[in-house]
């Protein structure tokens, strides 16, 4: 019962942080992301009567630990509802760096899922899909359908989970990824978010989210790429903000991070439609219009970054018969 998967990360355009119940994780509040195809993860699982445990290995590396019981976790929650004990071996690929802020854990718990439920022949839709990746990581369950996302937090686990607003063909964007270094997080996503009361403006952040997202909602349907482009830099700038200002404070940010978000800013100044984003790390989304690609790119090398993955909207996590093992 072997299946392989392949799932894109997601950019958090209105962002996800902070959760009203930690064990099911449920989020404060909606949010909207794009998948972005050229950031992936490619998973094989295999459950079979011939392993006396489950085993893991992501990017050529045997897993142990946190790392491990997350993935044992969500197994047995999938195992839970086929009605199956039977152990795995799971083997996990990305083509991009983990646990630098550009959500590996989104498309590996989305490949995750989709390549164990295949693996067990269970019957879930795509809402169902949604769910249950969820309740492995938060922004997983966007990383399901296809497109442009709308993860609605809900009032209880059955009812948060993601849905596509538009698909990959609607808006042909670019979101360059800058990557400023390969260096892991100092601390995880979903420590942090612990302390997202702490800060004096997440309340505030709150009462005006929903606004927030009918504008940028609107923005993408009407491609609008100035309003775009204004509320997912602001989006961006707001979480760093409460991240920084709560208790204890998180600073994700490098040095050469501020340099390229100062130089963006520099750019459009001088007249290009150009605008950053971040989610919760060091590396750096540059968000264009296709038509603006090619001089960003010019200017991005000319700063002297060196590691630049292009991206355009992707699509949903997908079954694959290119097998890892």
């Amino acid at each position: 019962m072997k299946k392989t998967a392949v799932a894109c990360s997601n950019l958090a355009l209105i962002k996800y942080w902070g959760k009203v119940d930690f064990e099911k994780r449920l989020p404060t509040n909606d949010s909207l992301s794009v998948n972005l195809d050229n950031l992936t993860t490619t998973t094989t699982v295999d459950f079979s009567a011939s392993y006396k445990k489950d085993l893991l290995e992501i990017d050529g590396i045997r897993a142990a630990g946190r790392k491990f019981d997350r993935v044992r976790q969500h197994l047995d929650r999938i195992r839970s509802l086929a009605g199956r004990q039977l152990s795995a071996r799971v083997v996990s690929r990305n083509n991009f760096p983990s646990a630098t802020g550009l959500s590996s854990s989104a498309s590996g718990f989305a490949a995750l899922t989709k390549a164990a439920v295949a693996a067990l022949e269970l019957k879930l839709t795509e809402k169902e899909m949604s769910i249950v990746a969820r309740q492995a990581s938060g922004s997983a369950c966007r990383s399901i359908p296809t497109g442009f996302s709308h993860w609605h937090k809900g009032r209880d686990s059955q009812s948060s989970y993601a849905e596509s607003i538009f698909p990959i063909f609607h808006w042909q964007l670019t979101d360059l990824v800058v990557i400023i270094s390969h260096q892991t997080k100092s601390v995880p996503t979903n420590i942090a978010q612990q302390s997202a009361f702490t800060s004096p403006f997440f309340r505030e952040r709150l009462k005006h989210l929903p606004g927030k997202i009918n504008k940028l909602k609107k923005a993408i349907r009407d491609k609008d790429f100035m309003s775009f482009g204004q509320i997912s830099e602001s989006e961006a700038l707001e979480l760093h903000a409460i991240m920084m200002t709560s208790e204890p404070s998180q600073i994700y940010l490098f040095p050469g991070t501020l340099k390229l978000m100062n130089l963006v800013k520099q750019w459009r100044k001088e007249g290009l439609p150009v605008f950053f984003s971040l989610n919760t790390g060091h590396n750096l989304h540059v968000l264009c219009q296709n038509k603006d690609r090619g001089k960003i790119l010019a200017l991005l090398k000319k700063a002297g970054t060196k590691n630049i993955i292009i991206n355009g909207p992707g699509p949903g996590t997908r079954l694959t018969d290119k097998h890892l093992f």
